[in-house]
């Protein structure tokens, strides 16, 4: 790990080339105006190093890019405090407006895939406007905007403002392990909203939010975070993996609407193709439905994910090899009588192809509230279910 001392701009084991420049009497470019920037605000914080990832990580080395990537979170969690430098928000001088926490909101630094871990992992983010003055501090506890001094003022918690931007609950804010609490589906809907220069860097950036590690593989492209599902599902038995949905198979009503579904099938890949596909599963958690301890969907060859049902597994017949499997997860769904909220079980569609595997076609609710229309498969020891995990023609296996 290379680190930049806030007095010489220099990096522990290679030079920076922004103190270089000044000297040579070259213009700097914003780049560098921000490193130096960014050092000089360190040293008023009474830092004496300071990792920047622009400048701290050798892009040319492969080998060097993959640690820094995998271990990235680990080093924010590690670090006495982070900075986040908000270009796009003109100087506060240390007080909020309205006009203010508009711009704060619709920060361009919201909308990167970096963020989330730069958000959940530190202990303490500091948050800096375009001229470096401060104007918050995300921090474990007694989060408070910097109003007027000693006022919260209307605008709450700053705890509750970035919730409010992001997605991302209060209490995982407030102490990164909360995050276990909350399933894959939910994880990923955090996520659902981030932008990436790169493709695989959709993958890449929430590594360490699902703590996995892997190889990096730029030009993969979306490969890649079909790799990081894959991975997640080799080490967690949460089926809400499972659970996304796009707009076409949005419909989450038991109904003889499977009728239409059945007969003009539209053939999906078991795993997303991005995290925007959980856009919708904010209240998808886990419930596990078999037996504690035993993973009913295992990886298999050739892309195959294979699904081995216990005694505790609800299979349904939709019609001649089209069946819905009951995933270990509920979506919560207002009440029509109250102003509670219900849960319902998501079951995961799927038919048959041409090569006799199973692609997924729908994710359904709770078919279990039709015995009579769609039959109960009793599960066997011996059964087995292959699914498609990626995008194919419907004829190829």
């Amino acid at each position: 790990m290379r680190l930049l001392n806030t007095k010489t701009y220099r990096a522990t084991r290679y030079r920076i080339c922004a103190q270089d420049h000044r000297k040579r009497g070259q213009v700097a470019g914003p780049g560098h105006r921000k490193i130096i920037k960014a050092c000089d605000f360190a040293r008023s914080r009474k830092a004496k190093w300071i990792w920047i990832d622009t400048c701290c990580i050798d892009k040319k080395s492969s080998q060097e890019l993959s640690e820094a990537i995998n271990s990235m979170y680990d080093w924010y969690k590690g670090a006495a405090e982070c900075y986040a430098y908000l270009a796009d928000v003109p100087a506060t001088r240390g007080r909020w407006t309205d006009e203010i926490l508009s711009d704060f909101k619709r920060s361009v630094w919201f909308t990167r895939g970096w963020t989330l871990q730069e958000l959940i992992a530190p202990l303490f983010v500091v948050f800096c406007d375009s001229a470096w003055e401060i104007i918050g501090v995300k921090e474990s506890a007694n989060n408070i905007l910097l109003s007027q001094p000693g006022s919260i003022g209307p605008l709450g918690t700053l705890n509750a403002v970035l919730s409010q931007i992001t997605g991302i609950p209060e209490l995982v804010l407030g102490d990164a392990t909360e995050r276990s609490r909350y399933s894959v589906a939910q994880k990923m809907n955090w996520a659902a909203d981030g932008q990436n220069t790169r493709a695989e860097d959709t993958a890449y950036c929430l590594l360490g939010i699902f703590s996995i590690n892997m190889p990096l593989l730029y030009g993969e492209r979306e490969k890649a975070f079909v790799r990081l599902q894959r991975e997640i599902m080799n080490s967690t038995l949460d089926e809400s993996l499972l659970a996304w949905r796009t707009e076409e198979a949005y419909d989450l009503v038991p109904s003889p609407a499977f009728d239409s579904l059945t007969s003009n099938k539209r053939y999906l890949a078991l795993l997303a193709t991005s995290p925007a596909a959980f856009k919708h599963c904010q209240n998808v958690s886990r419930h596990r439905i078999g037996i504690a301890g035993a993973p009913r969907f295992l990886l298999a060859a050739a892309g195959l994910i294979q699904f081995c049902p216990d005694e505790r597994s609800m299979i349904y017949q939709i019609e001649k090899k089209t069946y819905a499997i009951v995933l270990g997860c509920t979506y919560r769904t207002p009440s029509t009588n109250s102003d509670e909220w219900e849960r319902d079980a998501c079951c995961l569609v799927v038919s048959a192809v041409a090569c006799g595997h199973l692609r997924r076609v729908h994710l359904a609710g709770s078919v279990q509230d039709n015995p009579l229309l769609f039959p109960k498969i009793t599960p066997t020891h011996t059964m087995r279910l292959y699914l498609h995990s990626v995008e194919k023609d419907a004829d190829q296996c």
